[in-house]
């Protein structure tokens, strides 16, 4: 059984559709067999819904993708990794050979 829904689309869209190899069938695609969300968006020719509905899909795909690292900080930032550049850094500037590295910063 399919419902039939009341929400004040009703276009049509009507098709010819093989049946077999010398026949064809008038297929109709009706509003009323459609929910709500899809007889709005049904109502616009496909050509001018694709690209909306791509553009959504790739936004919502990138959102979800990246949303595993929110509020995760790189490595670098950590207090360890901080204290350890610093000694990394003062070790390299007592040679003399590497002091270059202080003034190059300037």
């Amino acid at each position: 059984h399919q419902p039939i829904w009341d929400h004040g689309y009703d276009w049509e869209h009507w098709a010819l559709m093989p049946a077999g190899v010398f026949h064809t069938v008038y297929y109709g695609d009706f509003a009323q067999d459609y929910p709500p969300y899809w007889a709005w968006l049904q109502k616009f020719p496909m050509w001018v819904v694709t690209p909306f509905l791509t553009l959504w899909a790739i936004t919502t795909m990138v959102v979800f993708q990246n949303a595993g690292s929110i509020g995760i900080k790189p490595k670098r930032y950590t207090i360890e990794w901080m204290q350890a550049t610093k000694e990394r850094e003062r070790q390299e500037n007592t040679n003399p050979v590497t002091r270059y590295l202080d003034r190059r910063r300037t």
